[in-house]
């Protein structure tokens, strides 16, 4: 069975033709000539995803008896969740409402009738199921009209009946962008990782078509085969300036459409993919980018962790936690004119102590000259009472760790890893009691082997020359998806792909990259410390 990608998708298509705009939270529908459906099924949505009746005012409801619900929890999405598929959490299970399982007959053990409206109002305000059991003292107990009842049955009706796109019985299709703008070993990276992981999915090597098709046949085989896919894996190039980005996507996506993109690179601006996947309601898994857009808290994009901004907060603390820095320190920041340098200082000015300690002092430096030691020596100038930032690429930091640069070198100097790769620098060995350099991966403790399992498999597919670190990445993001996939068990939506995630990745470790995954319901960071 493949089933609903978006929620909200069958309003949009009901609404399709009309002209008038319809405020449903947030989001703006147009009313059609079916505007006598349109508002009922407007508030059951509104009821469902932020508990407001039918009077704008947040629901009331009782758990276990006689405990009053906080008005944050009284949503049905906060149990249900987006895809109505529900989720297990504490030994409890809540169960899933969408159309398909709520409005159907169940037999077996916990057999009952199809869900009526009248059935479902007496399991929201009485507590009892279609069939007549006592349902869980941990369900709600509303105080719902029937009116409110009505629409929320009509949204529900609703809820998982569009199929999902890029998913037929056959294949999934899978996206990864790569911008011609992004740095060539992030494009290398991902192209290579994501054709050679696809082509060893489908290699077919334990036969799992045929277990596929056979487990087909029986209600009882196995469920991870019966609904195994091949991947088709498209390639999104991008071309040209970030503002011709989304035309590009939006035709991508029309053209051929994709259930996820996994992993990806786009360089300089991927806030514009980001806000394409979001609009489109498509899962973006894991891409190699360190500069997250400003708002970067939507729903269907997971990121590795905040990138420059997470590196900057750890400068930050560790200058005002150290010793040498005093109130009246003179920190000097010196980054590049690339967004992660000029999102790094950003970040650096919003997380600054405001405990009257001197601001620091920004330099801009251009990406494309690399500074002569000369140079460095007049920007830094008279270097005591002074804690520098170097927020640069390895060129600029090996000009500033020249012999001659030394007497205007600071005692400390801070720099990152999404800025340098310091172990590709060997004059770093002779400051290294004055550098503190910021990590946000596992600290290698082998050079030639800093992240052992990605790397084994990279030698096993003939990929060894790519960067593990960023080839690492690029295999994680399609591991993650692949687990996330057998886990769908034939529910082909996104936003419980998305909703697995939460669980699958809250402590994992599936990667050697980072020291642990953490991630709850709604979070998209997988890490948040360095």
């Amino acid at each position: 069975m493949i089933r609903a990608v978006d929620p909200l998708a069958a309003i949009r298509r009901i609404a399709a033709q009309g002209a008038v705009c319809l405020l449903l939270g947030s989001l703006c529908w147009p009313v059609t000539s079916l505007a006598g459906a349109m508002p009922a099924v407007a508030l059951g949505s509104r009821l469902y995803h932020e508990g407001l009746g039918s009077d704008g005012r947040p629901l009331q409801a009782k758990v276990q008896g006689d405990v009053p619900l906080p008005t944050a929890a009284v949503a049905c999405v906060q149990c249900h969740r987006r895809s109505g598929l529900g989720v297990a959490e504490g030994g409890q299970r809540s169960a899933p409402i969408d159309a398909y399982h709520l409005f159907a007959a169940v037999d077996g053990p916990d057999a009952r009738p199809a869900y009526s409206e009248a059935s479902l109002l007496a399991a929201v305000n009485g507590g009892i199921s279609a069939g007549g059991r006592k349902l869980s003292p941990l369900m709600p107990r509303y105080r719902l009209s029937a009116k409110e009842v009505s629409a929320l049955a009509a949204y529900l009706r609703l809820l998982g009946q569009d199929t999902a796109p890029g998913v037929t019985p056959e294949e999934i299709t899978i996206a990864t962008v790569i911008a011609d703008s992004a740095p060539a070993a992030e494009r290398a990276a991902t192209r290579r990782v994501l054709e050679r992981f696809v082509a060893a999915r489908n290699a077919d090597t334990r036969h799992e078509s045929v277990r596929a098709e056979r487990a087909r046949r029986h209600p009882w085989g196995d469920r991870a085969d019966r609904y195994w896919r091949r991947w088709r894996l498209q390639l999104w190039e991008l071309h040209g300036e970030p503002p011709t980005w989304q035309a590009q996507l939006e035709r991508y996506q029309r053209q051929d459409a994709a259930f996820a993109v996994v992993g990806g690179t786009a360089g300089r601006d991927w806030g514009t993919v980001h806000g394409f996947c979001e609009a489109q309601h498509l899962p973006c898994l894991l891409p190699l980018t360190s500069t997250l857009p400003d708002r970067h808290d939507g729903w269907y994009s997971l990121y590795f962790n905040e990138g420059v901004a997470l590196e900057a907060r750890t400068t930050v603390e560790a200058i005002a936690g150290s010793a040498e820095a005093g109130r009246d320190t003179r920190v000097l920041v010196v980054h590049d004119d690339s967004p992660a340098g000029l999102t790094a200082w950003r970040a650096m000015l919003a997380g600054w102590p405001r405990d009257g300690r001197a601001a620091p002092v920004e330099r801009v430096v251009s990406r494309n000259r690399t500074l002569r030691a000369a140079e460095w020596q007049a920007l830094l100038g008279d270097a005591a009472n002074r804690i520098l930032v170097a927020w640069v690429d390895p060129a600029h930091l090996s000009a500033l760790l020249e012999p001659s640069v030394m007497p205007f070198l600071p005692e400390r100097i801070y720099t990152a890893e999404t800025f340098t790769d310091l172990q590709s620098i060997p004059a770093a060995d002779r400051w290294r009691e004055r550098l503190r350099h910021i990590y946000p991966w596992r600290v290698p403790r082998d050079t030639a082997q800093p992240f052992p399992r990605e790397q084994a498999w990279l030698r096993a597919n003939g990929l060894a020359d790519l960067d593990p670190r960023l080839a690492g990445r690029a295999l994680f993001a399609c591991h993650v998806f692949g687990e996330a996939l057998g886990n769908l068990h034939g529910n082909f939506s996104q936003d419980y792909l998305m909703e697995g995630l939460e669980h699958m990745l809250d402590g994992s470790d599936m990667t050697t990259l980072l020291p642990r995954t953490s991630l709850g319901p709604g979070q998209r960071v997988l890490s948040r410390g360095a």
